[in-house]
């Protein structure tokens, strides 16, 4: 994992959030899900300890991820924002449902 740029695919809700932590080529991906609330600060100083680029993208929706984007510009990390738009207009593609759910999104907004 080192030496690659990786990228954390956050959906943010209120308290369970789901991401997807991806390379670039999303040949190597792992579908994370946590409490905001109560393991926030654990999740990104073990983000930091994988020792590699990972830039954070986010869904811009409304204000549920400020909290969230707040910890992690103060961790250092790079924060992108996802069109909201973009990731509704393509949930069809993804897998043919008309749904989304947040671990869909978060595959959506990687």
């Amino acid at each position: 994992m080192p030496g690659k740029p990786w990228f954390f695919a956050v959906d943010e809700v209120k308290e369970q959030q789901f991401a997807l932590l991806s390379n670039t080529e999303l040949s190597e991906s792992v579908l994370i899900q946590w409490n905001h609330l109560e393991q926030t600060a654990e999740l990104i100083n073990e983000l930091k300890q994988l020792n590699t680029s990972i830039t954070v993208i986010m869904e811009s929706r409304s204000t549920y991820g400020d909290a969230l984007r707040y910890q992690f510009r103060q961790a250092g990390f790079t924060i992108h924002q996802a069109s909201a738009k973009l990731v509704h207009d393509t949930k069809e593609i993804y897998d043919g449902g008309p749904s989304l759910n947040d671990a869909k999104t978060a595959w959506l907004i990687a």
